[in-house]
């Protein structure tokens, strides 16, 4: 369509493309968490996947101006398909370089039950309260300004209750959002 001069019709069909294939990849994540895969022993570790994520990310316009802060313990799993936790942090990570300011601090939390919670804060506007219920519809898009096609958080959402997890949102310390979740974790023997 480009060589044939219709550029915008191009970039129309691109896009129409990539949301096919995030609704395909999420539903593709749902049936194989829901047929009894993963098995019980998948282990993913949680801090390399979030640096080798942000050594990417870094590499973007919107990320290179972001000052990154983990604060995490030095080794924590989750029991997640490691390209499942890859799309779910990927994911919250792109909105947090996208609305934050010039700061994202990334905290990993462990409880004693085998949880772990990584929480994402950022130093942008936030989000109303009156709208954090309605965070990872799908398709929902609260500034129409920036890029985007709203399946971000609906593919977080999915990927977090499929494993039996739960996604919150609230004000960062910060000042914009913060976005936690809470994931089965592998207890130490």
């Amino acid at each position: 369509m480009r060589q044939a001069g219709q550029p915008a019709l191009a970039e129309d069909l691109d896009q129409l493309a990539l949301t096919i294939r995030r609704r395909v990849e999420r539903e593709l994540i749902r049936a194989r968490v829901r047929s009894g895969h993963p098995p019980h022993n998948t282990r993913t570790e949680v801090v390399e996947n979030l640096e080798r994520l942000l050594r990417t990310l870094g590499r973007t316009p919107a990320g290179e101006r972001i000052d990154w802060h983990i604060l995490a313990p030095d080794r924590v799993e989750v029991a997640l398909i490691a390209g499942d936790l890859l799309e779910l942090l990927g994911n919250l990570l792109e909105n947090a370089a996208k609305w934050a300011g010039e700061r994202v601090e990334i905290q990993v939390l462990t409880s004693a039950d085998g949880r772990v919670e990584i929480r994402i804060a950022d130093d942008g506007h936030g989000v109303a309260p009156a709208h954090w219920s309605r965070l990872g519809e799908r398709g929902l898009r609260l500034d129409e300004q920036q890029a985007g096609t709203g399946l971000g958080l609906a593919i977080v959402r999915d990927v977090v209750e499929a494993y039996g997890g739960t996604l919150g949102f609230g004000r960062a310390e910060l000042g914009g959002l913060l976005v936690w979740v809470r994931l089965p974790g592998m207890l130490s023997a």
